[in-house]
């Protein structure tokens, strides 16, 4: 993100493009496109993927699991990488994470890469995620005193919480494109540790189809980051961001 945090809570920063399905994708293009960016992601495998959707039946709801392959293509120290796959481009950023500039750099090149050789026709989804993992040195907290984005309990409620979880979806541009973030806790991978830990997950994505024009993506890009950022910045309370700092 823009302002800079000497300690980043950010664990992936992944930027995910859809295209438009295509019935002339030729399994060779990967390749083509590992060939004109190797200079940038020398490394490279094959990966699978498994993607679960849900479809609403009679008899209630049904899970699907799609399992499919995509070449990934990894920078020197395997920190940066992009996937590809038959309408499909991602970009990834693990930690350490550098900065919006470096990271925005990668994705538009990527992108132009794949727009250059794959010749997609339209935009069917574009998503910009970022996720955070928080350690906060108090077991249990007073969440109200770190987070400005949580779960309301009434004061008539049991207020002796174990986990917790919150989400919401918020709406811009009208409704066309949605932020969906979540806040939870997870558990230390060593317990008695005096820390508690939590994942802030923001998920700026397109709603439908065809609602951004191809030749606007480096635009979109920018709006998006800015809305993720302001988001998280407002989620936080300063006792938060002392602890990146």
């Amino acid at each position: 993100m823009n302002k800079k945090y000497k300690n980043s809570p950010i664990i992936e920063a992944v930027c995910e493009f859809r295209f438009i399905p295509s019935l002339s994708w030729d399994p060779t293009i990967p390749g083509v496109i590992y060939e004109k960016i190797k200079d940038i992601f020398p490394k490279k495998r094959r990966v699978q993927i498994q993607e679960f959707t849900f479809t609403a039946e009679e008899k209630g709801m049904k899970q699907e699991v799609k399992t499919s392959e995509r070449a990934q293509f990894l920078h020197e120290e395997e920190k940066i990488f992009i996937q590809v796959g038959q309408d499909v481009l991602s970009v990834h950023h693990l930690k350490p994470y550098s900065s919006w500039s470096n990271f925005y750099t990668f994705i538009v090149k990527a992108f132009n890469t794949y727009r250059e050789i794959a010749n997609p026709t339209g935009i069917q989804r574009i998503g910009l995620r970022y996720i955070n993992r928080m350690e906060i040195p108090k077991e249990p907290i007073e969440i109200e005193g770190y987070f400005n984005f949580r779960p309301y309990i009434g004061e008539n409620m049991p207020q002796e919480i174990s986990s917790i979880f919150s989400g919401a979806v918020f709406n811009f541009e009208g409704g066309k494109h949605l932020m969906k973030a979540q806040l939870k806790d997870i558990p230390m991978s060593k317990p008695s540790t005096g820390l508690s830990a939590f994942i802030f997950d923001m998920d700026y994505f397109t709603a439908s189809p065809g609602s951004v024009n191809i030749e606007d993506i480096e635009n979109w890009l920018n709006i998006a980051h800015e809305r993720i950022e302001k988001i998280f910045e407002e989620a936080l309370t300063e006792e938060t961001k002392k602890l990146f700092n």
